[in-house]
């Protein structure tokens, strides 16, 4: 199955930022930038590179300090390893 049209990724990028600024919260935009890593992580971090100063505050400090504090009561992709204290001792 492939798209109708094939487009650049400037041309997404800027669909892209286009929608993380109708976001109201920086909060809200924070959540839209991670479910862009989890779709397309080159588009993601293309997006990042442009525009450093605007979106460096919602996917760093302080935004971040926020999405971690409030972990438990947003869903997201789980990411990362989870080691047990079973696995102690064990873990190379």
């Amino acid at each position: 199955l492939l798209p109708p049209v094939v487009e650049d990724v400037d041309t997404q990028a800027r669909r892209e930022l286009d929608q993380v600024r109708r976001k109201r919260e920086p909060i809200e935009k924070y959540e839209y930038m991670m479910s862009l890593l989890d779709r397309n992580v080159q588009l993601f971090y293309h997006l990042l590179a442009s525009n450093v100063e605007e979106l460096m505050p919602i996917v760093y400090t302080p935004t971040v300090g926020q999405a971690c504090m409030e972990y438990g009561f947003r869903w997201t992709t789980p990411r990362g390893l989870y080691i047990s204290i079973n696995d102690a001792g064990s873990v190379h």
